[in-house]
Order: structure tokens, then C-alpha cells, then sequence
């Protein structure tokens, strides 16, 4: 059974080979953040600095509120993760000004 920080990590990297390095919001490059999300992740768990730091989310090309809202739909916890094709990596910043829209 794996935990869900490492589901997280393999759909960073399934993101990272479809997608390539580029913020699917403002279409600018993700290198470094990339760089900065593996040093996140070798970082020993007492000494992980804000995840933010990373500067690297996955987006929801459609937002799940607009889903409920519109469909009714109920989703699980570990729904969000299971639909990829609505998944996309994008800068943090760019995720939260983003935010429901």
C-alpha cells in the first residue's frame, strides 16, 4: 500500500512526463521549480522548509467546487487524484491567484 505522499510523488512525475516543465496557467517554464521540489523531497522530514518553497502545485484545470456545485457531485478524498486528465502542474503562485476559476 503506498502513502499518499508518495501517490503524490509519482503523479508529479507522470505530470512532468506528459506535460513537460511548463506551468499549464501562465505557460512559463518550471525547471527550477522542479530543482526545488526534488531538494523538497530529499529534505529530511524535521528539516522540510514550507512546502510553498517548492514553488511547484498541481492545478485542476476545472476546480472540484465548480464540479459540485454544478454536478451535485460528491467526490471522495482521494477522487481529486484519480482524474488526471484534469490535472496540471502549475507555479504556486499561479494556483492561487488562480484559485476557483
Amino acid at each position: 500500500m503506498q502513502f499518499a505522499s508518495q501517490k503524490r510523488a509519482v503523479l508529479y512525475e507522470k505530470l512532468r512526463e506528459r506535460d513537460g516543465l511548463i506551468c499549464g496557467i501562465c505557460g512559463g517554464s518550471l525547471k527550477e521549480s522542479w530543482k526545488k521540489y526534488q531538494e523538497w523531497v530529499a529534505a529530511p522530514a524535521g528539516q522540510k522548509p514550507k512546502r510553498k518553497h517548492a514553488d511547484l502545485t498541481i492545478d485542476h484545470k476545472y476546480p472540484k467546487s465548480r464540479i459540485r456545485r454544478e454536478t451535485g457531485f460528491v467526490y471522495h478524498r482521494g477522487w481529486a487524484w484519480e482524474n488526471e486528465e484534469n490535472l496540471q502542474l502549475a507555479h504556486w503562485e499561479c494556483n492561487n491567484k488562480k484559485a476557483d476559476k
